[in-house]
């Protein structure tokens, strides 16, 4: 994430797909392991389905609902990664740093003191 913050000025589009979005991948993988076991990942993974979509449906099941608000700003950034990567869209500056906000809203919300180490050590 960190990386992808200095990114966000000059190469906004590769931040928002090689920063907030795999980050968001990340945890969510990370999240299903963590809730639902090893196998429930390997089972999407061997199936290909470990796209947002099926990783939230898998979170859903386990009883980890997102909020609206989250769930559509996670649909809007998918939507804009999508244009980035299959029809050549350039991101903005604006549009980088909100994207890293959403992925820095969700891993808060999903791994709080983690999150929170990370922002405290990275303040020192």
């Amino acid at each position: 994430m960190e990386l992808a913050e200095r990114w966000a000025s000059e190469h906004p589009s590769i931040a928002i797909e090689c920063g907030a979005y795999d980050a968001i991948l990340f945890v969510l993988q990370q999240k299903v392991a963590d809730v639902l076991g090893m196998n429930s990942l390997i089972k999407l993974r061997k199936e290909r389905k470990l796209s947002l979509g099926e990783l939230l449906k898998e979170l859903a099941r386990a009883g980890i609902e997102l909020d609206d608000e989250l769930r559509k700003e996670l649909d809007t950034l998918r939507d804009l990664r999508n244009r980035i990567v299959h029809e050549g869209f350039r991101a903005s500056k604006g549009n980088a740093e909100w994207a890293l906000t959403v992925a820095k809203k969700l891993i808060t919300l999903l791994y709080p003191n983690i999150s929170h180490k990370i922002i405290h050590e990275k303040r020192e």
